[in-house]
């Protein structure tokens, strides 16, 4: 992901004019924009970058990643939030984590996974609690951790491997880092689907065959019947010359 997607992004919401600077700081990206009261904005609404969610941050901020696992999609945000904002104050949204299925089809099917930025009430040390949240009458148990949510293709945090840009981009090393089992499952079926190609391709070349074959003969028949045409015209013109002899003598 470019320095400048992220521009057209952000120029989308404040717009272009008032971002002043931008540049890579230890694999962050850090813009300084005009007005604090437009941060604020990109804050609370947060960033979509070709489809990625990208969390921003206040340039000095203690903030960490909160991971939360196993959390099914009816449970609402607000109930999330009123648990999270007792070990600390929430910086960002709650955003789902998408699958991270290749299948274009299914590129926008979630997980049960959430992630927020959050500063914790105590720095020093980590976060990890098991919760269970009520949901009519059912309980659901959910995991909460302050672990840093890294990309293990890229190494930079704010998303996983299977959601990484680079991956997405087409990036030929991203696309090793599968096993035997699912590169062998990709060639058979890429090799089924060129055996499928080439059978429509010989069924479609029999048919053109046959059609070729009848034209063909239809064409020797025409001429059988021109050839014929022919000799009888040649017997009728010699029987006219024939009949006309007399006369001219």
């Amino acid at each position: 992901m470019s320095i400048e997607d992220v521009l057209i992004s952000i120029s989308e919401q404040v717009g272009g004019l008032h971002i002043k600077s931008a540049s890579r700081m230890n694999r962050a990206l850090v813009i300084f924009l005009k007005e604090v009261s437009m941060v604020d904005e990109l804050l609370e609404k947060g960033l979509v970058v070709n489809d990625t969610f990208l969390p921003i941050l206040p340039l000095s901020n203690p903030s960490k990643a909160w991971l939360l696992s196993n959390v099914p999609p009816f449970i609402k945000e607000r109930t999330l939030k009123e648990i999270l904002e007792r070990y600390g104050k929430l910086t960002a949204p709650i955003k789902m984590i998408l699958l991270g299925l290749k299948n274009p089809n299914f590129k926008h099917v979630m997980s049960f996974r959430r992630f927020t930025y959050m500063i914790p009430n105590s720095q020093n040390e980590p976060l990890n609690l098991v919760l269970k949240i009520a949901v009519e009458g059912k309980d659901y148990t959910i995991f909460i951790t302050s672990d840093n949510i890294q990309s293990f293709l890229c190494g930079e945090h704010g998303h996983q491997k299977q959601t990484c840009p680079k991956q997405q981009s087409g990036n030929i090393l991203a696309g090793l880092q599968t096993t035997p089992k699912k590169i062998f499952r990709r060639i058979m079926r890429a090799l089924k689907k060129i055996k499928r190609t080439l059978m429509k391709t010989m069924r479609a070349l029999k048919k053109i065959t046959r059609t070729f074959r009848k034209s063909m003969r239809a064409l020797k028949k025409i001429t059988r019947t021109f050839w014929k045409t022919m000799r009888a015209l040649k017997k009728i013109t010699r029987t006219f010359w024939k009949i006309m002899r007399p006369f001219t003598k």
